[in-house]
């Protein structure tokens, strides 16, 4: 900063028109003194959201904010407008612990908004300690802060939140119980089946009810979660779908097996279901499209196959699609579905296809993933040397070996990988593999040979790692 840039300089230039020049004027002013604090305290009403989050960021920079403690907690009552109270709000965040005392006392403003902008402050915190205070505004006469009390409790966590919480879905306010489920999912706490069979009843709360359920372990919670799958209204269904794509990720391979049965039994007695997961694969929520593609795949009907292999191309649901296609049934009406889409498909998501037809043992699906594993294009290899290794194939052994001594670790790491998981897959396939890496490591080693012999070789193999 030159010396020609005096404080009154610095505070004029705060107070410009340009809204550039005001904001990079804030970055320069000293909250520590006097007349700049003053400034910047006044910029949290700014009418720019840019000027407004500097001056939150030079409010919270001392080292010890102690000092701006009164001036922020007077600013948080007499902001001119939501933005300056939010931004008051930020910077107490900001300085973090030192202000909750002072801050759980606002809890008992008579000014609703003030009430509103504490529980923001202290669910941004997240003390725990403050779960107490928190509780206590769950029963406020203005239903906006007993709201917001169970969004803070969702942010705070701990027993002692999830016990309001739960306690709270008792409540006659059906607002209150809403927040209540998202917080509880928030804090992956899933209410007892029974109770939420209760809520199910108000249509309102059938979205949050099944939201909560993704967290459940309760055999009366799998029930009510997959039976929602069947629920014509669509915000529900996609709820219950997200809260399956959720469940489906955490459970064990017997808790696959129980949600898989009961989908069937679900489908089975409403035909519509199917193509209501179909539908929900264009949902933004990454959770949505998870968990229909989950439930197709138990449902295990070919027709849905090409709306379920085009999601291979999101990077993000592309295992769920393997792992959909693969649980549906290895027979002629998969197969034939697959290659009638392959054409359709995008070269990311043709790999998917021709991946579940080579676990299905169609040989010329394995070809051709091995031929792609040469592709020149280095997104489409990857994808198809791991797609050979998680067939598990051990006729794959050749094109996989054969990538080993590539220059691009990329492209030799994979293919290690790769032939790792085909010998994990199978005797037949760890003898395949040892015998390759053997071969390579006495006529063209390489540190990618290396590693494979590294895990799989013996006492034998120890003379060639030493050469």
């Amino acid at each position: 900063m030159s010396g020609a840039d005096t404080s009154p300089a610095r505070l004029a230039r705060a107070r410009h028109a340009d809204e550039e020049v005001r904001y990079r004027a804030t970055l320069e002013l000293d909250p520590q003194a006097g007349a700049e604090q003053a400034r910047l305290l006044e910029l949290l009403d700014d009418e720019s959201w840019r000027v407004r989050s500097a001056a939150v960021e030079r409010l919270a920079a001392p080292a010890d904010p102690a000092p701006l403690l009164p001036a922020l907690l007077a600013a948080l009552e007499g902001a001119r407008t939501a933005g300056g109270r939010d931004a008051a709000a930020a910077a107490l965040v900001r300085i973090g612990p030192p202000v909750l005392p002072e801050v759980v006392e606002r809890l008992g403003s008579p000014e609703v908004a003030i009430r509103l902008a504490a529980l923001a402050v202290l669910g941004d915190v997240g003390a725990r300690r403050t779960a107490p205070a928190l509780t206590a505004r769950l029963a406020d006469p203005d239903p906006n802060v007993r709201v917001a009390a169970a969004e803070a409790l969702g942010k705070v966590g701990g027993p002692e939140a999830a016990g309001a919480l739960l306690a709270a879905l008792d409540s006659d306010d059906r607002t209150l119980q809403g927040a209540a489920l998202a917080a509880l999912h928030t804090l992956q706490v899933a209410p007892p089946g029974q109770r939420v069979a209760r809520l199910l009843e108000d249509r309102s709360l059938k979205p949050a009810c099944y939201r909560a359920l993704g967290a459940s372990d309760d055999p009366v919670g799998w029930a009510l979660l997959t039976s929602g799958l069947a629920e014509r209204g669509r915000s529900a269904r996609e709820a219950a779908l997200g809260a399956l794509g959720e469940l489906r990720a955490r459970v064990d391979e017997a808790g696959q097996a129980r949600l898989a049965a009961s989908v069937r039994a679900v489908s089975a007695a409403d035909p519509a279901v199917g193509a209501s997961c179909v539908a929900a694969l264009a949902s933004e929520d990454p959770l949505v499209p998870a968990g229909a593609l989950a439930a197709l795949g138990w449902i295990g009907d070919a027709q849905h196959v090409p709306a379920m292999a085009q999601l291979a191309e999101d990077d993000r649901l592309r295992p769920h699609v393997e792992e959909a296609l693969e649980a549906m049934p290895t027979g002629p009406a998969l197969q034939a579905a697959l290659w009638r889409c392959l054409s359709s498909l995008s070269p990311v998501a043709r790999l998917a296809a021709l991946g579940a037809l080579a676990g299905a043992g169609d040989a010329s699906a394995l070809r051709a993933l091995a031929e792609e594993s040469g592709d020149g294009d280095t997104q489409v290899q990857a994808e198809a040397i791991a797609t050979l290794g998680r067939v598990g194939d051990p006729r794959a052994v050749p094109a996989l070996g054969g990538l080993l001594g590539d220059d691009l670790p990329a492209v030799s790491g994979v293919a290690a990988a790769a032939l790792l998981q085909v010998a994990a897959a199978s005797s037949e396939g760890g003898r395949a593999v040892l015998e390759a890496v053997r071969a390579r490591a006495a006529t063209g080693p390489s540190a990618a040979s290396h590693r494979v012999l590294g895990v799989l070789g013996e006492r034998v193999d120890l003379d060639a790692l030493r050469r």
